[in-house]
């Protein structure tokens, strides 16, 4: 028998017998090589050698397919693989296996460690599995209670202390989309100013009190320094010497200063046909030059061209009547109430002691002389001393932009002087006293 297989051995073509030697070859390598893989990634995963099998070699194709030992009728048959319950050991060359392992990418965290370390033991038989992942939920309920503190629940009702006198703290109702709330909100305290009522009450005692100092007052001389802008065009500072007298309303205006030295202006109502007497001082008219008697009607544009008011309208009773009118007006609510304000008291460079101020925001239709409106201050003596206490001794007046287009300030009264018909006489305007 032998003898024969050797002769037919030798009667097949030398080409086919090479071919035959070389699959054979390849087969035997791509077994051992299996087996090697497998045998490494078994031990890993912890399977049993008893359990492990070789891998199916690879099929060849084409002619060669006949002389595989697979195919063949003596080739060896791959044994079936018997794995652990609920485990798939990975592949030869799968990532996990020995050739191929994990990617170290899992955190360093006592969690990660616990969870690596037991899955090792999770191939076992079924009651180490139950204990190892019993041990797992434990461990992960003791690291979350270190990680996230347990905090008082913010339902739960607080015990209170019989020995301390506690109020019951009070739980704001749900808000209920499109439903009003009942509760008042709480609004903060405004302490950059007295409210807008109390300032018309402080406002509205000063200007009374002004109007019963000025009811007593018959006649008054004092110091007026004067400065005033007209038609855009600032007018400098004149310093006059002023008398007053109100029965017959009687004003005599004497230039002390600088500017229009020696002009005089005198109105008597009832007197000279109703005109303004003045006579001309330095500056006033090259023309007409110094000294020059004009009587003039109170209207006259040469009257009234470098000064904002009317002759009808100097002393004191104006601030004092125009000044009740926006206080009624705050109060009636025809006004807002907020645009008269209390100044308090306001150290004044032009008083030797502090003054009492008010500030009124004027509308534009409070003035004709300010179209766009603007801010007017008013201050009162606010010295019991002096001859002049609680009458409005300080009138400025600005526009929008703070632009100062009025300042009349009253010094060096004195009251009740007595004054005569002789003291305000056309004829005696233009004599040196």
């Amino acid at each position: 028998m032998i003898w024969v297989a050797f002769r037919r051995w030798e009667e097949v073509d030398m080409r086919v017998r090479q071919l035959t030697l070389v699959a054979l070859s390849i087969g035997s390598i791509s077994t051992v090589g299996c087996f090697r893989n497998l045998k490494k990634d078994t031990a890993s995963a912890g399977l049993t050698k008893e359990k492990v099998a070789a891998p199916t070699p690879p099929l060849p194709t084409g002619k060669f397919a006949e002389l595989s030992p697979v195919t063949g009728g003596n080739g060896v048959q791959p044994p079936k693989l018997e794995l652990a319950p609920d485990s798939v050991p990975p592949l030869p060359g799968m990532p996990g296996s020995a050739s191929h392992p994990h990617p170290n990418s899992v955190s360093d965290s006592p969690m990660s460690k616990v969870t690596e370390r037991d899955e090792e033991l999770a191939f076992g038989d079924e009651e180490q599995r139950k204990g190892v992942l019993e041990r797992i939920r434990e461990r992960r309920k003791e690291l979350e209670k270190k990680r996230l503190p347990e905090l008082p629940s913010a339902i739960e009702k607080k015990e209170k202390d019989p020995s301390k006198n506690e109020p019951e703290p009070k739980l704001m109702p749900p808000v209920v989309p499109g439903k009003v709330s009942d509760t008042p909100s709480v609004k903060p305290p405004n302490d950059s100013k007295p409210a807008a009522k109390s300032d018309l009450k402080t406002v509205r005692d000063l200007v009374d009190e002004a109007g019963k100092k000025f009811a007593g007052v018959d006649d008054f001389e004092s110091k007026l320094v004067k400065r005033e802008t007209v038609s855009g065009k600032k007018q400098p500072t004149e310093e006059i010497r002023f008398l007053f007298r109100k029965e017959p309303f009687s004003v005599r205006l004497t230039v002390i200063g600088e500017h229009g030295r020696g002009r005089e202006v005198l109105f008597v109502k009832g007197q000279n046909a109703g005109k303004l007497v003045i006579v001309t001082g330095e500056g006033d008219n090259r023309l007409l030059g110094v000294g020059k008697k004009l009587e003039l009607d109170p209207d006259n544009p040469l009257a009234t061209s470098r000064t904002r008011g009317k002759v009808e309208d100097s002393g004191l009773s104006r601030p004092i009547r125009v000044l009740t009118k926006f206080v009624e007006e705050g109060e009636k609510g025809t006004r807002s109430a907020d645009t008269v304000r209390s100044l308090g008291a306001v150290k004044r460079t032009e008083f030797a002691k502090p003054v009492d101020g008010v500030e009124v925001t004027l509308r534009p239709s409070d003035d004709p002389l300010l179209p766009k409106g603007g801010k007017r201050q008013y201050y009162f003596d606010a010295d019991p001393n002096s001859p002049s206490y609680r009458l409005p001794v300080l009138v400025i007046t600005y526009e929008p932009n703070e632009t100062e287009v009025e300042y009349y300030c009253f010094t060096d009264f004195k009251v009740n002087q007595k004054l005569t018909d002789a003291d305000f006489s056309a004829d005696k305007l233009g004599r040196r006293r």
